[in-house]
């Protein structure tokens, strides 16, 4: 039991290296495939690459995409839109940690508004007031 924690991340790194983890072509997902001629076959460099366990991922130069409730479609909206990417770039700088959220609670303050849901199309304001957050 107590050997476990040393042996994990010596278990992960041999199966790397003894080559565990390899893409197998046979195996590849449906959206992977296409059809040709009415057959369906692999479609050719769909997302081939291997493994790099050495690759080292920076955190702090990750860009990542928040889309926050308030900018959902409507539930009930069954066309197309438009992604503004840029503004979710920025919703990242509104959102808060679990002991942020905690302390907020704590004093009472209501639930920010990019974290209330679109409302359906149609809804009337009475509707609204009626539909509650579930993080309320």
């Amino acid at each position: 039991m107590w050997l476990k924690p040393l042996m994990v991340p010596f278990a992960a790194w041999f199966d790397d290296w003894i080559g565990n983890g390899r893409r197998n072509p046979a195996k590849k997902w449906w959206l992977n495939h296409e059809i040709v001629g009415g057959i369906t076959v692999a479609a050719k460099a769909t997302n081939e690459r291997e493994i790099d366990p050495g690759r080292k991922v920076a955190a702090a130069r990750q860009k990542m995409a928040y889309y926050h409730a308030n900018m959902m479609p409507a539930p009930n909206d069954q066309g197309a839109h438009v992604v503004d990417r840029k503004a979710a770039m920025a919703a990242g700088l509104v959102l808060e940690t679990p002991d942020e959220a905690r302390a907020r609670c704590a004093r009472g303050e209501p639930t920010p508004a990019h974290y209330r849901p679109t409302q359906r199309l149609g809804m009337t304001a009475a509707q609204a007031q009626v539909t509650k957050s579930p993080y309320d």
